[in-house]
């Protein structure tokens, strides 16, 4: 972890010294810097699965909640989904792509009569 920091943070240093000597507000840099580092973490695959799962397949996600792991199962869900991610290349370009939505989708499912 802290090497992926001290990488991210490196990558963004010349922008950091650009909005400082340019006279920006700490706020600003602040925010600007946040919005840079945390870029290819965006969008959550978790929320998404959370939220398909909870739209989708509703009778499963209340009864994950009830039981009290939905957040295992969801972790769960995410590296079953894995290649599917990593095949349609998962950012916040092509989060609503159908097609992916529906291998997605697929794959839910499949988890979900084998559990």
């Amino acid at each position: 972890m802290t090497k992926y920091i001290e990488d991210n943070l490196a990558g963004i240093s010349g922008q950091l010294q650009d909005w400082v000597s340019g006279g920006k507000p700490q706020y600003i840099i602040e925010e600007l810097s946040l919005e840079l580092l945390t870029a290819d973490l965006r969008p959550s695959r978790f929320n998404y699965l959370k939220t398909l799962l909870e739209e989708g397949f509703t009778a499963s996600f209340s009864r994950f909640a009830e039981m009290g792991v939905l957040t295992y199962e969801l972790t769960n869900l995410v590296a079953h989904c894995q290649p599917i991610f990593e095949q349609y290349n998962f950012s916040e370009s092509n989060e609503e792509d159908r097609q992916m939505y529906y291998a997605i989708t697929a794959a839910v499912d499949e988890y979900l009569r084998s559990a």
